[in-house]
């Protein structure tokens, strides 16, 4: 609910013919459209029940209407973007009442309405004939029965269950059920909750007898062994098909059952975990035209994975009880002589990631403070920059570490240092908020750097030709040249972008010589010092925000930024933009500052407020469909416009296709 669900409970899911999700709560159907949800709910009067909103099932139809099962039958009326009750009664004066609890199209698109203890209902759109089948067995003229769960299979057979422990065939010629009993139940008095199945199996999902298959072929009917033990009772929610692969949602997690191994896999909610399945009471299973796998909870609302994912993005992040990642915000990375990474955060100090094993150890090495800002390695020694603790020297090889202050007083802004940069001349630059020094390793010495004095440099880089950049927060971006010049850019950024930017967070140099600059609100600046050529990427060149941390680039030659609202990849060649997010397989979309590194292996690391993202560039596959844009929205002076009197929209701008 605090994504915008109407209720946490999911108990159906459906994907419309444009791409739409729906979700089925107990508190009215919420439409996710890829970025945000909008609830419909019913207005409740006299003609409406008022328990309408609990909503138990969903299913488009050919059409393309989208039918809801509640307390009687809705429809979502499109243009009018609202839902609307279904009150035609059959030719005997028929009409549901009670629970629809299953909705169903057959090929020919006539759609089955389950209302549960009653009978089925169908629907012909094209002629708008309406009729209902109530529960009676064939050659029993007084015995009925309760249905809880319906199928159609390939030949528009409609298969039901329910109590009785039979499963039931409708005879729509007869109006009539012809059953078949259940002979391998584990429970006695098992209720039924879902039927599906394919040409040659129909799969049985029961409250405690776990799943029961009927063989099509040979008209008998199995037990299918789930979970980690035999004996295990088991509560059947849902059950997806995917080929050979049974996802089945239970009380217990979700299943996957492999009907080739006979293996079965539990997930479920780690607590420790938050990436992991956020409640254990799976209640729906679907998967989308995309391969997405969504999953709807009880009390955790939905989860969501894609089947085909490119597997390019590998996450580290802390586990309360487990050997993991220590500390969140990552802000530092670098790497050793011997492939070690090293991660410096803002919450939790130092840790050192083995690329090779992917194991994570947390260093308590005994740092002047737990908030990381500057790192390098020099020769055999991690240098590392701490906020309010000076400079920390730990030796990779002794274990020892060693202090080092700007300023005696501890928590002068001296002693804050934000970047480190060892250049060709064996000079080691320390940034502060309060100025630039050079450090002597031998002496323990900081020697302020002229015309330097008192800048607050947030990110140093040294580029192919000596010439040092650095990124001020207030003075824009500065050049200290070989002949010691310095030189500010702020005027030239000006003439060149038409912004006044002083606020830079980063420069780096590429393999091409050319300059990348990340700043605080105005997208990554693109500098060929060659050509003298600028060029601003922001919003609206397609990034997501204009808040660009730190750039990288990678074996491709493609350049990489993190923002505020995802990953951004861009081909300089021909400008085209990617974005990355939490759909992709982030952690967050929100990325730290100076967080950016690319190691022996050609891996990319970022660091983000929710811990490491690693991108192995080589992995990622290109995904060369568009998706269909659809308007979802419509305001007039800022305020939302629906179909109706005093609106300009005659429909819902959905399907608004002209404007007069």
């Amino acid at each position: 609910m605090d994504d915008g669900l109407s209720h946490n409970d999911i108990t159906s899911i459906v994907q419309d013919k444009d791409g739409f999700m729906w979700f089925a709560t107990r508190d009215g159907l919420n439409r996710y459209d890829g970025n945000k949800v909008k609830v419909y709910r019913h207005k409740v009067n006299g003609r409406i029940p008022f328990d309408v909103n609990y909503i138990l099932s969903l299913c488009q139809d050919q059409g393309g209407t989208l039918w809801i099962g509640t307390k009687g039958i809705s429809r979502y009326n499109a243009k009018g973007d609202s839902l609307e009750y279904f009150c035609q009664k059959t030719k005997e004066g028929n009409a549901p009442s009670d629970m629809i609890v299953s909705i169903k199209v057959n090929s020919d698109g006539w759609v089955y309405f389950l209302e549960k203890g009653t009978g089925v209902y169908c629907y012909k759109p094209k002629s708008n004939d309406f009729h209902f089948y109530p529960f009676k067995e064939s050659g029993q003229e007084h015995t009925t029965f309760s249905a809880t769960a319906m199928w159609i299979d390939g030949s528009n057979r409609v298969w039901l269950g329910g109590d009785k422990g039979r499963l039931f065939l409708l005879d729509q010629s007869s109006g009539r059920y012809h059953s078949m009993k259940i002979d391998c139940f584990k429970s006695l008095n098992d209720q039924l909750q879902v039927i599906t199945g394919n040409e040659h199996f129909i799969y049985l999902g029961f409250q405690y007898s776990g799943i029961i298959r009927y063989d099509l072929d040979k008209k008998s009917f199995s037990f299918l062994t789930l979970g980690q033990d035999g004996g295990e009772m088991v509560f059947v929610h849902d059950i997806l098909i995917d080929e050979n692969i049974l996802w089945v949602a239970t009380e217990k997690g979700l299943l996957i059952y492999d009907e080739t191994t006979k293996h079965t896999t539990r997930l479920m909610r780690d607590y420790f975990d938050p990436l992991s399945l956020s409640d254990n009471a799976i209640y729906a299973v679907y998967k989308d035209r995309d391969n997405g796998l969504w999953v709807g909870t009880y009390f955790g609302g939905i989860n969501y994975v894609s089947l085909v994912q490119n597997r390019f993005i590998e996450s580290y992040y802390p586990l309360v009880d487990k050997y993991s990642l220590k500390g969140k915000a990552v802000r530092e990375i670098c790497q050793d002589s011997v492939g070690n990474i090293w991660i410096g955060t803002e919450d939790a100090g130092l840790n050192c990631f083995d690329p090779v094993t992917k194991t994570m150890t947390p260093m308590d090495i005994g740092l002047d403070h737990y908030n990381v800002h500057g790192m390098k390695i020099i020769g055999d020694e991690l240098y590392i920059g701490v906020f309010s603790g000076g400079l920390n020297i730990y030796n990779l090889k002794t274990k020892k570490i060693f202090h080092y202050y700007i300023s005696d007083d501890r928590y002068n802004v001296d002693n804050s240092i934000y970047s480190i940069c060892y250049d060709r001349r064996k000079r080691i630059w320390i940034c502060t908020q309060g100025g630039v020094y050079w450090f002597d390793r031998s002496t323990g010495k900081f020697t302020p750097v002229k015309g330097l004095e008192e800048v607050y440099v947030h990110n140093i880089c040294e580029d192919s030709a000596g010439n040092i950049w650095l990124a001020s927060m207030g003075k824009s971006l500065i050049c200290y040249t070989t002949g010691g010049e310095v030189v500010n850019y702020q005027e030239t950024l000006y003439q060149k972008t038409g912004c006044i930017i002083n606020r830079i967070l980063s420069v780096y140099e590429d393999q091409e010589k050319r300059l990348w600059i990340g700043t605080s609100s105005y997208g990554l600046i693109y500098y060929n010092p060659a050509e003298g050529q600028f060029i601003r990427y922001s919003m609206s060149t397609g990034l997501p925000d204009d808040m660009t941390y730190k750039a990288i680039q990678d074996n491709l030659g493609n350049i990489w930024v993190g923002t505020n609202r995802g990953l951004v990849r861009i081909n300089p060649s021909t400008n085209n933009v990617r974005v990355f997010t939490k759909s992709d397989g982030l952690l967050t979309n929100q990325f730290n500052y100076n967080s950016a590194f690319r190691d022996m292996q050609n891996r990319l690391y970022f660091g983000t407020i929710e811990g490491l993202s690693v991108v192995d560039p080589s992995e990622i596959k290109e995904d060369l469909s568009f998706p269909p844009v659809f308007l979802t929205g419509f305001q007039l002076y800022n305020r939302e416009m629906y179909p109706g009197k005093g609106s300009p929209l005659e429909q819902s701008i959905t399907c608004t296709k002209n404007w007069n």
